[in-house]
């Protein structure tokens, strides 16, 4: 299970999600999960023998294609 899952179960169960610090914390836990896909998307670059640079617009488009 996600974290995210998690933790916004547990803050729903004892009423805090709507707290400000509820709020800042789903926040977080959202941009977290948010932020992986792309880095999940550019890991290829990273490989041993991987495309130039250059080519990181055709990477991150088949990317995209991908979740489609």
């Amino acid at each position: 299970l996600s974290s995210t899952a998690l933790v916004l179960k547990m803050l729903e169960e004892t009423r805090e999600l709507q707290t400000p610090y509820g709020n800042c914390t789903f926040g977080i836990l959202l941009f977290q999960d948010l932020a992986f896909i792309p880095m999940v998307m550019l890991l290829p670059l990273l490989a041993p023998g991987s495309e130039s640079p250059a080519s990181l617009g055709v990477t991150v488009w088949r990317g995209f294609e991908a979740l489609a």
